[in-house]
């Protein structure tokens, strides 16, 4: 690998940080360079939701300060975000018209979040949180909102209604999908949350969509699939993200959802490489920070000349919420009735504590914490060992 040679990172995320931080440890003589759209450094994204109840301790908010950067010889320029990239000359132009040569450049844009209403945004009291400013935003209007409407029962969205309900506001759920987190809990569990949400004064309506945002210049309520009008002044998305690629679009990259990578975090064009939300692996955009994490580390290291290969974690997710936590990893959707498949279960209804286990072959294949997620390292280490039923009776107390 030539010496000095030059890195650029587009992006402002966990997956940019990380490929940074890789490529320094790799080559410790290159020029790495960070292009942020954001105002910001990089951030946790998923404490937005916290924000909104909560001023954010800058220590745990950022994923690292200033000084980290300098220390680590990371140049980063933030406010002015990449507008074009010219792959036959290694260069990007950024919107202030400033240009960056590059040897190996990675893109790590992210996603956005996925709203079906063309240009609802612009009416006063419909939100998306996807960045620190549009938290902002949302904060300040809770001051003066008192119905919200939250689109989306997924992690995002009920972390965001339990927020707005501990604001004060009266607070409304709207998934499409006949359960809350379809994607994370089975059937049993869902209901079981379920209750727990609307023991907390959260409205729940389940298995219907918004066929029609109500208002003119402002929100004032949504027409449902099943008929109902709810009125509201505050109206926040959540039902999920799409690869932000339209940096790329003409730039002859291979895309689909995504922006489409080997297990080098390798595109197909020779010299750039793509982490996180952005890219595509395997038919699959997670859209979830431990991926973003570790496609950035495969990507800093393989772009400073170093052999990573990408093996993709054990898909979990984890939310605080509703004065509990729930704590989901592997495959947790099961179907019950085939023989090969077997669950334990535990509850403690005093507690709000739930257990759930799910095995393929006499093998742990994914579970579920409600209330009690102190046993998710013994989870984890269980689903890479393969540990039977009778040992997951011991070892989780079942």
């Amino acid at each position: 690998m030539e010496q000095n040679q030059k890195i650029i990172i587009i992006g402002g995320g966990v997956a940019a940080k990380e490929a940074a931080i890789a490529a320094r440890k790799q080559d410790p003589s290159a020029s790495i360079i960070i292009l942020a759209k954001e105002q910001y450094l990089p951030y946790y994204r998923p404490f937005l939701t916290e924000y909104l109840t909560n001023d954010l301790n800058e220590k745990r908010f950022f994923l690292a300060d200033k000084n980290f950067y300098h220390q680590h010889k990371i140049n980063v320029y933030l406010n002015d975000p990449v507008v074009s990239i010219i792959p036959e000359q290694k260069k990007v132009i950024t919107q202030s018209h400033h240009f960056f040569i590059y040897d190996r450049l990675i893109l790590a844009m992210g996603s956005y979040n996925f709203i079906p209403f063309p240009h609802v945004l612009e009416k006063k009291g419909v939100f998306s949180i996807k960045t620190l400013d549009e938290a902002k935003e949302v904060k300040r209007f809770t001051n003066i909102a008192q119905k919200a409407i939250i689109i989306g029962g997924g992690l995002l969205g009920l972390e965001a209604a339990w927020a707005l309900k501990r604001k004060g506001l009266d607070v409304t759920i709207v998934e499409q999908v006949d359960r809350i987190l379809p994607l994370q809990l089975d059937a049993t569990c869902s209901i079981y949350v379920e209750k727990m949400i609307i023991s907390k004064g959260i409205h729940l309506q389940l298995g219907t969509s918004v066929q029609k945002i109500l208002g003119e210049s402002r929100v004032s309520g949504v027409k449902l699939s099943n008929g109902n009008i709810l009125p509201c002044d505050l109206l926040l998305f959540s039902i999920g993200v799409r690869s932000n690629t339209t940096l790329v679009k003409n730039i002859g990259i291979d895309t689909h959802h995504g922006i489409l990578v080997n297990e080098k975090m390798e595109t197909s064009i020779p010299t750039i490489y793509a982490a996180g939300d952005v890219c595509e692996f395997q038919e699959k955009v997670t859209g979830t920070w431990p991926p973003a994490l570790l496609q950035g580390k495969v990507a800093g290291t393989n772009a400073a000349g170093g052999m990573m290969l990408y093996t993709p974690p054990i898909s979990s997710t984890m939310i605080s919420a509703f004065e509990t936590k729930i704590f989901s990893i592997g495959d947790i959707r099961q179907n019950n009735t085939d023989n090969e498949y077997q669950h334990l279960s535990f509850k403690d209804s005093k507690k709000n504590i739930y257990r759930q286990l799910y095995f393929l072959n006499d093998q742990l294949a994914g579970g579920i914490l409600i209330g009690d997620i102190h046993y998710s390292t013994k989870l984890i280490k269980g689903l890479q060992t393969k540990i039977s039923i009778h040992d997951a009776k011991i070892l989780f107390d079942m």
